[in-house]
């Protein structure tokens, strides 16, 4: 809509958006620059109180993204002390856009606008229906998702009835291969350590924001790689309410 028509909607508040700066990697593990457009909702174009700092805090719900990759590595650890000749392998699973996923209340979408030029040179606004990167609260509320996946992934991994082959989820077909090393590539040894991460002897998932990552340990009888990639994908299904095929769904 044209930028102007903002005046009209009660209570549009409209912010810039910013570009942050952060690091990816390649395939080979190098670190490439990467550029990603935020809302700048910490900004504000008059003497009001900024947007963000309208958030109640007390009132989400605590995100634990904080040390994800350290506990990941302690359960890794803890595996390894568990079994020492047994590979360990590792799966991950990106939730892909997980902010478009998740809709904003209509009174935070319309303080959520942002303007930019449209053909023409034309001013546009924009409001965002979806969680937006930038705004402090949405971490928190994807948390509520993305947590609640990976406890789901966690009771699967860990329940010893859990046959992947016999429960697979829909989407079971678009997994590759398991790739491992050599069968002549040592083992490391695990060191003792200061923290006790409490792992299953089925292997753990942990999650960071939109990425699931699972370390299992392959068991006599296993096929490489089922359980923790299978159940991510799994939890993943269910939660998600797969559509029936006469386009119902699976659920009430």
């Amino acid at each position: 809509m044209v930028a102007d028509a903002t005046k009209h909607l009660p209570g549009a508040v409209v912010g810039p958006v910013g570009i942050v700066s952060q690091d990816s990697i390649d395939a080979f593990g190098q670190r490439l620059p990467k550029d990603r457009p935020i809302h700048d909702q910490s900004f504000s174009f008059c003497s009001g109180q900024l947007l963000n700092n309208r958030v109640i805090g007390d009132e989400l719900t605590p995100g634990r993204y904080g040390f994800a990759l350290l506990r990941f590595i302690h359960k890794i650890a803890a595996l390894r002390a568990i079994y020492p000749a047994a590979r360990i392998l590792l799966s991950k699973f990106d939730f892909k856009s997980a902010y478009r996923r998740v809709h904003f209340w209509a009174e935070s979408a319309l303080q959520s606008c942002i303007t930019t030029k449209g053909l023409g040179g034309l001013d546009l606004a924009l409001v965002s229906l979806r969680t937006t990167f930038g705004g402090s609260p949405c971490p928190s509320i994807f948390s509520e998702i993305s947590e609640t996946v990976t406890d789901l992934t966690n009771a699967i991994i860990c329940c010893s009835d859990y046959d992947p082959a016999s429960f697979p989820s829909h989407y079971s077909h678009l997994l590759g291969p398991a790739k491992m090393e050599p069968d002549n590539v040592p083992l490391a040894e695990a060191r003792s350590l200061m923290v006790d991460p409490e792992p299953d002897e089925f292997g753990t998932a942990d999650v960071f924001l939109d990425d699931i990552f699972s370390a299992i340990p392959q068991l006599d009888g296993d096929s490489p790689g089922d359980r923790g990639a299978q159940a991510a994908l799994l939890a993943l299904d269910v939660l998600g309410r797969p559509l029936l095929p006469d386009g119902g769904r699976s659920l009430p």
